[in-house]
């Protein structure tokens, strides 16, 4: 039960062998959760609610309705987890991951979200370069909006009413909203938000996180990781992605685009010795250095090509989330977004990125 409210969990799908299914606290954290949201926003608009998990090797993702939803999982996921994440290890994890799409900077995130049944759904060679996914970019534009919302009124307002004026007044209604919701984010929120969403949702501009954590005692870092700049053939960038021996994707201003290389092509030899797979590549690359000159023998469909390439240096790998030693009144605004005190000058989160010189 949920604030009197019925909540069931149906699981369908072969459980992982030898792993642990806890089906007694997952029913409870579920109905922890419901009762948290229907604290939120009020009254439910259903009588009951049915959680349907179901577990497939071949599907991941969900769909959600008005008084269900379905989630999907594959039968193993979770089941050599330690331990669960924490809120700012989520955060971390999906910064890494905009941060490494170059097409972030070509897409809003208002076109990510017209878009996406035609671009990010249907992905090919371009989107690496065209796209980005309105539910990370979206995800961590929001959050940044919350804690903005938080600084500006001093604590008196957040997303949360955002989300509850648009429920009460649409969603409990059955009503559409309009196209344009930043003026319900400031009526809800008493705030001009014409700038932020002139750059960050109609425009391409990072969600400004880096700098909004700030106001609350926390530092976003970037940096290489000191194991990548000891190997090689992780501190050198080709700026490609390959699969089964053929170039999938081409990053926009990477050696890989300035040389010529294109989606499709069969990578045979670098500087003359074979190549079979990625792990070749990773191999020959052992000794070279960011600077360095190579060439690599392509197939182009039937044709040989010989690309010559200047490799460059790897991006940022590691990203970190750590306190700040003296955080000031900002300790403060911690304890009021998150309800936990300050954890001082110690490091929260940590993400690095998988290094592949390619």
């Amino acid at each position: 039960m949920a604030a009197s409210v019925p909540v069931k969990l149906a699981i369908w799908g072969e459980r992982a062998p030898g792993g642990s299914f806890d089906e007694a606290r997952l029913a409870t954290d579920l109905a922890a959760i419901v009762d948290d949201h229907i604290a939120r926003f009020g009254a439910v608009p259903f009588t009951h609610y049915t959680f349907l998990v179901m577990l497939a090797h071949d599907a991941y993702g969900g769909l959600e309705h008005r008084a269900s939803s379905v989630n999907l999982y594959h039968p193993y996921f979770g089941a050599s987890r330690k331990h669960y994440e924490g809120l700012l290890d989520k955060v971390l994890d999906d910064w890494a991951r905009l941060m490494a799409i170059p097409g972030r900077r070509r897409q809003s995130l208002e076109a990510a979200s017209f878009d996406a049944w035609i671009k990010l759904y249907k992905p090919d060679e371009s989107n690496l370069n065209t796209t980005v996914s309105y539910y990370l970019k979206g995800g961590l534009t929001m959050l940044a909006l919350d804690l903005q919302i938080r600084r500006r009124t001093e604590g008196a307002r957040s997303l949360d009413d955002v989300l509850r004026l648009l429920w009460q007044r649409y969603g409990a209604t059955a009503t559409p909203h309009p196209d344009q919701l930043q003026p319900v984010f400031e009526e809800a929120t008493g705030l001009a938000l014409g700038d932020v969403f002139d750059r960050q949702v109609r425009g391409t501009d990072d969600p400004e996180l880096v700098e909004e954590l700030r106001h609350v005692g926390l530092e976003l870092r970037t940096s290489s990781d000191p194991a990548q700049t000891g190997d090689s053939a992780s501190a050198v960038w080709l700026g490609a992605t390959i699969g089964g021996g053929k170039v999938t994707g081409v990053f926009d201003d990477s050696p890989a685009q300035a040389a010529g290389l294109s989606p499709g092509d069969e990578i045979i030899a670098l500087d003359g010795f074979r190549v079979t797979a990625e792990a070749d590549l990773r191999s020959l690359a052992g000794a070279l250095r960011p600077g360095d000159r190579i060439e690599l023998a392509v197939f182009r469909r039937a044709r040989l090509l010989r690309l010559p390439v200047r490799l460059g240096a790897a991006p940022a790998t590691r990203y970190e989330i750590a306190g700040v030693a003296d955080p000031g009144m900002a300790a403060a605004r911690y304890h009021a977004w998150l309800g936990e005190a300050h954890p001082g000058s110690q490091t929260l989160a940590t993400v690095t990125t998988t290094a592949r010189w390619v």
